[in-house]
């Protein structure tokens, strides 16, 4: 049998938590889930996001692929911890990931079968990400801007918005960043890992800085 859980109303936890379902289930999410104190939330299966995740001083962390089907924060800024996201995450809903000075890991592509309308990565904290979108695929329709020092180990940066990159970008593989006649600026360093790479910008009649 294939079994789901579904998270309709808010949720507040006391201690940590870890929501999963067995293989084959999924888990929908269509109210805020909050962990106070030291609570850390942890989704494992594939995931409807409808609803926020945040945390006072705990990690987020979700395994499955993800597919967002409203406007999604998940915080942990509060306590400055950690957020990962181990597979994908598809939908054309705005999303903003927010961990203040802790890191902000996505190791799955973003937007590669649907793209984000909005990606805001917030914080000061060290932000590694795989790709955004394809090479048929813009990964965000809008704007995407990260804030902390980004390590980008895909090759793929595809928008149909604007790219900001506020802190130092270090690049794990040949990269290309492409959006459609928008603006990519680098407000800090871009380098390659301890391997030169080839760096691309094709943004079109937008400005590259």
């Amino acid at each position: 049998d294939v079994c789901s859980s579904d998270l309709s109303d808010a949720a507040t936890f006391a201690a940590p938590v870890t929501i999963q379902t067995p293989s084959g289930g999924s888990i929908s999410v269509d109210g805020l889930i909050q962990g106070s104190g030291i609570a850390s939330i942890t989704l494992t299966g594939t995931t409807d996001l409808g609803a926020g995740l945040s945390t006072a001083n705990g990690n987020i962390t979700v395994t499955g692929a993800v597919t967002l089907s409203g406007t999604v924060s998940v915080d942990t800024s509060t306590g400055n911890n950690n957020i990962s996201f181990s597979s994908t995450i598809n939908g054309a809903q705005a999303l903003t990931l927010a961990a203040g000075t802790g890191t902000t890991t996505v190791s799955g592509v973003i937007g590669g079968s649907t793209g984000l309308s909005s990606l805001t990565i917030s914080g000061s904290g060290a932000i590694t990400l795989n790709n955004i979108g394809d090479s048929d695929t813009a990964g965000v329709t809008g704007a995407t801007a990260l804030t902390g020092a980004a390590t980008l180990e895909g090759g793929t940066y595809k928008t149909d918005g604007t790219q900001t990159y506020t802190g130092a970008v270090t690049v794990g593989a040949d990269t290309t960043f492409t959006t459609s006649n928008d603006n990519v600026t680098f407000s800090s360093t871009l380098d390659s890992d301890d391997t030169a790479r080839a760096v691309t910008v094709a943004a079109g009649t937008g400005t590259v800085k």
